[in-house]
């Protein structure tokens, strides 16, 4: 389940911050499917 955001993506770089496990990720790859997606726990790379 999704919930609808009350603010505006925004135009630039930003961090994104949180406790784990309430979908920063999902949110980020949904509204931002072009964007470089680095995962720092991935240790394949």
């Amino acid at each position: 389940m999704t919930f609808r955001r009350l603010t505006r993506l925004p135009k630039q770089s930003f961090f994104l911050l949180g406790v784990r496990e309430v979908g920063k990720s999902t949110w980020a790859r949904l509204q931002f499917p072009d964007a470089l997606h680095i995962d720092l726990l991935d240790e394949a790379h």
